[in-house]
């Protein structure tokens, strides 16, 4: 930027940590809106604001002032490096989060005859579903996502292998020749590794990979402030190398409907520009985040939290509260195994409790959502008693954190459920606040047998981690 440009734009000498800076930008309705935005990090060369403003892609800033600023000073020449780098928008009525979905999500065919059936039904769900929002014109929605991961996107950080990726692509020229039959020992297989394959799985899976690595490279550059990928197959259970497969997680081989770890893959095709990238994984779907976990057991750079039904597939030996992180990387897996039954008061109080303090602990730059919606009440696949009222209210809580983030959809097998839980996450993300859920809730906080439940486990984990230490 030159001296005059700086000049015309700057109205003190620093811009640190703290700042409080008045921006005006063009808006269609009202000329110039003055929106007050506080500077919550600053680093590199980015600066990370509130969400105060709607953010959209290369847009111009006519003006900005600081109002109030802290003792310790930036160079101002550093300060306007930083605020150039960054993507802050014109004002806009669109929201400024990031939707995507996919055609060929509707035929990914990733496990039994029942969940694909689900599947694609979902699908169809969520696309009506968004179609009917009173806000519809507001999203910026990606109907239908075509890019395919390559290998290359596929293998790095070591998240996949290319034995994994080959027995994939060997699944695929078997589907396409066999045709709409099945084999015994296709069957057999499906049974053990609760997974299926077709024609089109890996291309679905390749897409919601291709999916989250542009979401998540969008939402971290500022051009949106956080994004949802809603594509099939799920996952989460998936381990691409299996080196770092434990505790059953199969090798070499699709795992519970899962067949590539989507965000395994963005987080390391995100670090090939930043490598020092912290991030959190909150998985809330019914069942352990097994994939996240082993792939970054040994990993101090990501945190891998998940809150799920205990003693549920794939066993008692997958997502236990023991489970603290590798040596190298002791902390960073949070297990919250929480008893069948729950209810949205419980999964509240463990939240609040145990789950926010740590992320806050961690301190992200980017935070990944498994958002798994298998934990409805009535769902075929689990015994929990969640109302669609909760998701949206942990997004909302999330959303507090002011952290960047990106959700994946998981699973979820009540198409209709799902679709209306999903639908509370996206208002959440419009900005509606936590307490607007909480208010539709029917809490009960005097559920002393799930507590003491929740506080064993995280008592049992505090116990391992003075153990390793």
């Amino acid at each position: 930027m030159s001296d005059e440009a700086a000049a015309g734009r700057v109205k003190a000498e620093s811009l640190t940590m703290g700042c409080k800076v008045r921006v005006m930008v063009p808006s269609k309705h009202a000329g110039m809106l003055g929106c007050v935005l506080e500077i919550t990090d600053v680093g590199g060369a980015r600066i990370q604001f509130d969400k105060g403003i709607q953010w959209i892609p290369r847009a111009k800033w006519d003006h900005f002032e600081v109002v109030e600023s802290p003792a310790d000073e930036v160079e101002v020449d550093e300060a306007i490096e930083m605020l150039g780098a960054l993507h802050i928008g014109r004002y806009s009525d669109q929201y400024n989060f990031n939707l995507v979905t996919s055609d060929i999500s509707k035929v990914a065919e990733p496990g039994d005859d029942g969940t694909n059936a689900r599947y694609s039904e979902l699908m169809h769900e969520v696309d009506k579903m968004i179609h009917v929002r009173p806000d519809f014109s507001r999203l910026n929605w990606e109907v239908n996502a075509t890019r395919i991961a390559t290998d290359e996107e596929l293998l790095l950080g070591g998240v996949h292998t290319k034995a994994f990726i080959r027995a994939m692509g060997q699944r695929t020229s078997e589907a396409k020749s066999r045709g709409p039959k099945k084999s015994k020992h296709y069957l057999k297989l499906l049974d053990e590794i609760s997974a299926g394959w077709s024609r089109d799985t890996e291309t679905a899976a390749r897409t919601g990979v291709a999916s989250l690595i542009d979401c998540a490279k969008q939402v971290f550059s500022g051009a949106y402030a956080h994004g949802f990928v809603l594509a099939r197959p799920p996952s989460h259970h998936a381990v691409g190398n299996e080196e770092l497969a434990r505790n059953g997680s199969q090798k070499n081989m699709p795992f519970g409907f899962c067949h590539l770890n989507s965000i395994a893959s963005a987080i390391a095709n995100l670090r090939e520009e930043h490598p020092k990238l912290r991030v959190c994984i909150f998985d809330f779907d019914v069942h352990p985040g097994n994939g996240n976990e082993d792939t970054f057991w040994n990993d101090a750079s990501v945190l891998t939290v998940s809150i799920h039904q205990y003693r549920i597939w794939p066993g008692l030996h997958v997502g236990r509260a023991e489970y603290v992180g590798g040596q190298n990387a002791l902390g960073s897996v949070l297990n919250v195994p929480i008893l069948e039954g729950a209810d949205d008061a419980d999964y509240v109080s463990a939240v609040i409790k145990y789950i926010i303090p740590e992320i806050k602990k961690f301190r992200p730059d980017l935070l990944f959502v498994a958002a798994g919606f298998d934990a409805l009440k009535g769902d075929p696949y689990g015994d929990q008693q969640l109302t669609k009222a909760w998701y949206g209210w942990c997004i909302a809580e999330l959303m507090r954190l002011s952290i960047p983030m990106v959700l994946n959809l998981e699973g979820g097998y009540d198409p209709r459920a799902v679709a209306c839980g999903i639908d509370e996450c996206i208002t959440a993300l419009t900005g509606v606040a936590p307490e607007a859920f909480l208010n539709r809730m029917a809490l009960d906080f005097e559920r002393d047998a799930y507590e003491a439940h929740c506080r064993r486990m995280f008592d049992a984990r505090c116990e391992c981690l003075r153990a390793a230490r």
